[in-house]
């Protein structure tokens, strides 16, 4: 049975990307992702799994974070 159940917000940016770019776009993806958790129709179609709502950013090539948001 499966236990758990994941969502995913993928983030990019520009290689050239300043911190602070980085940092709105690091907090809007963060309120995005809590948006679609807690959506009813989502929620719905969990069926007891535990949910993730997970936040990747990437920018040029490279990890810049990964987080799980609670």
């Amino acid at each position: 049975m499966v236990r758990h159940s994941y969502i995913l917000e993928l983030k990019y940016l520009k290689a050239d990307a300043t911190d602070a770019e980085a940092d709105r776009q690091w907090s809007e993806a963060q309120e995005q992702i809590k948006t679609y958790a807690a959506d009813k129709k989502l929620q719905s179609m969990l069926h007891g799994t535990q949910l993730h709502p997970i936040v990747v950013q990437i920018k040029g090539y490279d990890l810049v974070r990964f987080e799980e948001v609670r």
